[in-house]
């Protein structure tokens, strides 16, 4: 902040506070992110803590109008309200006891990050072209056609997924998967993918799981299995 206290006063006034565009911190060490509201020109906002030790209990970005990435994870957060930010394009809450959250005024939105995170139901994000979804521990809300909304999506994290099949048909562009610790998932089929060389595919803890598909000729850069489970090529 001393970049931007310009009498060096150690108080950010209001004028100096709006031209702050980005502030990363740690909040193991902080208690409140109280005047974040002032600031009108801020586009990028990190303030996570360190695996749910951080100390923000509340947020205000109600005076944010053009924050386009968030991070909030791993804090105390119960609701955090993006009504007033319509040009968010990056958001993570993983690791918050939130138990609702409403993406309607954010159409933007490209990636979300929300995994371990005690929703009390799934929130509509159908209307979003996402490219990245980390929603690990919370798929046990998602139904099994969910993906096919998502034909831009590349990575995915969905473990703890409870469908006994994940319906990537019309994601073309996935490249990486993680789907670990799903107890019923029978098989995993990414032949849909255009992508010849996938980065993750990460299924372990899979009891049920026997079958990994993927495109003949496509390679895995990373990959995590059962020994149980077999990768299939096959011709498409």
């Amino acid at each position: 902040m001393a970049n931007f206290d310009t009498n060096k006063d150690e108080v950010l006034t209001l004028p100096e506070a709006q031209h702050i565009r980005r502030i990363e911190v740690c909040t193991d060490s902080i208690i409140t992110l109280a005047g974040i509201e002032k600031m009108a020109q801020l586009q990028e906002l990190i303030a996570q803590g360190n695996w749910s030790h951080g100390c923000i209990y509340q947020v205000d970005l109600s005076g944010n109008p053009i924050l386009r990435c968030c991070h909030l994870d791993d804090n105390q957060l119960r609701t955090v309200d993006l009504s007033a930010n319509p040009m968010l394009e990056e958001f993570g809450i993983g690791g918050n006891p939130l138990t609702s959250i409403d993406f309607s005024h954010n159409p933007r939105i490209w990636s979300i990050g929300m995994n371990n995170v005690p929703l009390d139901y799934l929130p509509d994000m159908t209307f979003l072209d996402l490219e990245s979804l980390h929603f690990d521990h919370v798929a046990r809300y998602i139904p099994e056609d969910y993906f096919r909304n998502f034909p831009n999506m590349g990575g995915c994290n969905i473990g703890f997924f409870q469908g006994s099949h994940i319906d990537f048909s019309q994601c073309t562009r996935l490249n990486s998967v993680w789907c670990c610790n799903s107890p019923n998932l029978e098989e995993l089929d990414l032949t849909a993918s255009n992508c010849t060389e996938h980065d993750w595919i990460c299924a372990q803890s899979c009891p049920k799981l026997r079958y990994i598909y993927l495109r003949k000729g496509h390679t895995i850069n990373h990959l995590e299995k059962d020994p149980h489970t077999e990768i299939i090529y096959i011709d498409r």
